[in-house]
């Protein structure tokens, strides 16, 4: 049964949830029990495989094939036939290249005892494509958001449990990253008991999904370097391997907002597939709007909290030996905040039908993030890293919103951005008192409290808002 997108975005919030505490549980988890300079190597071995393998298996496909069936569910059964043997091909190819190719990588980032642990990531490529397939395909298409949430948070937990389960029985990164791999066959097994095996019906266009999917893949993989290549850069350039696992920390805790704006995406996409499909004008207006108010009534003063407490925050996860990675996370988390508003509009643009612009969009911004951090890494370290990031993706940010702004003539009132600058502007003492420890999180909740009935006395917040359906 198909869900409204108010629906889906709880459904799949509720699984973005559980992926972030089991995403944080790990990298707090094995922070602490490794110690700053094995947690790096973990970090960049699932940095590697996530923005250069998964990354390229885990949207191409399952996008086109939400599309597709969320412009008539009648063809479903054909396009996900499709899809899974193309999506299977393509995992196969990425296994068989990424195994072979993991002494060279290993060298490309100066520390060739990666290699096997390259080679071990690599058992997760096929079952967490099919996974992506079914799950933020299939189930995503037809828009049973419950279905495609229970696949994942199988696959989160899993992760959880195999994770602490060989580290702790004494396998150290070697264990963390085997229980990584192993994590989306669970995943794949739940969505293959909800979905069935694909029938032999008449097939769909694999033209039609690869000339959609293409560009998307490409758009992806580029985007999700943006705020990874810095960790990459990092690793390559210097020479101590405490400062990866201090910024591996700082990156983590950044990219909570990104992990939050995933639901809302993965609910919106299909909607906006549709409704621009039918030419539907005013809807759309009316979904890119409000969903991107919503969207900075979370993402404002999120940032400006963990910006300006990020030696606290630090502590507090991760413990007193990572107090170094403060002060790059005060700047990283402004970055992911941009990063977080261009992965917004690059999606409503896919949606649109405009995945080349996507494409194009991510890869100018790919470019200069990567300049910088070539050109700053040597002069500044991790700041220079941090900086890098935030930078470009400010000017991603910026070029993705005209465009948007372009397609469908609004983005959202301006007197809301106002208001939501205001009253977190008016929360920022509160959050200028230092405090350590629990205290912080009774800091943040007082400081967010304060913040919504700010928001309340200024009319933003109000009953009878528009609920995207």
């Amino acid at each position: 049964m198909s869900q409204t997108v108010a629906q889906g975005t709880i459904y799949l919030g509720v699984a973005q949830f559980l992926f972030i505490i089991s995403g944080y549980s790990i990298h707090i988890g094995l922070g602490r029990i490794l110690g700053p300079s094995l947690y790096g190597v973990y970090t960049v071995i699932v940095v590697l495989i996530t923005v250069t393998v998964n990354n390229f298996l885990a949207y191409g496909i399952p996008q086109a094939t939400s599309k597709y069936i969320s412009e008539d569910a009648s063809r479903a059964e054909s396009v996900k036939r499709v899809a899974f043997e193309v999506q299977f091909l393509l995992s196969l190819i990425a296994f068989l290249t990424y195994f072979s190719l993991a002494d060279f990588t290993a060298s490309l980032l100066n520390d060739p005892e990666l290699s096997k642990y390259i080679r071990i990531s690599s058992v997760m490529i096929i079952p967490f494509a099919m996974l992506a397939v079914i799950a933020s395909g299939y189930f995503n298409g037809l828009r049973e958001y419950s279905k495609q949430s229970l696949a994942w948070i199988a696959s989160y937990i899993s992760k959880t449990i195999l994770i602490f389960g060989f580290v702790l029985a004494g396998y150290s990164v070697l264990g963390a990253v085997l229980g990584f791999a192993l994590a989306p066959f669970i995943g794949l097994i739940i969505a293959l008991y909800f979905a069935g095996l694909p029938k032999k019906v008449e097939q769909f266009s694999r033209k039609k999904i690869l000339l959609f999917a293409l560009p998307v893949t490409l758009q992806i993989v580029l985007s999700q370097y943006i705020t990874n290549i810095d960790i990459l850069t990092l690793k390559a350039l210097t020479k101590s391997p405490e400062e990866v696992g201090y910024y591996s920390a700082a990156s983590m805790i950044s990219k909570v907002p990104v992990s939050l704006l995933a639901a809302l995406n993965m609910a919106l996409f299909p909607v906006i597939s549709a409704t621009t499909y039918q030419n539907d004008v005013l809807k759309t207006r009316r979904y890119v709007s409000e969903s991107l108010r919503y969207l900075l009534l979370l993402l404002i003063p999120a940032t400006m909290m963990l910006s300006l407490t990020s030696d606290s925050v630090v502590t507090l996860l991760y413990s007193n030996n990572y107090l170094p990675a403060g002060r790059p996370l005060s700047v990283l988390i402004v970055g992911v905040f941009f990063f977080t508003l261009f992965a917004y509009f690059l999606n409503i643009i896919i949606a649109a039908g405009k995945p080349k612009v996507s494409m194009i969009l991510s890869g100018m911004t790919l470019l200069l993030a990567f300049m910088l951090n070539l050109t700053l890494i040597p002069l500044f370290d991790m700041m220079g890293a941090a900086f890098a990031t935030t930078i470009s993706c400010l000017v991603g940010a910026s070029v993705s919103a005209l465009y948007t702004y372009r397609l469908f003539g609004i983005l959202m009132y301006r007197l809301t951005v106002l208001r939501i600058i205001i009253s977190t502007i008016a929360v920022l003492p509160i959050l200028t008192l230092k405090v350590t420890g629990l205290l912080l999180l009774i800091q943040y909740a007082v400081s967010f409290l304060i913040y919504l009935l700010l928001l309340k006395l200024v009319g933003e917040l109000k009953e009878g808002m528009f609920i995207l359906r």
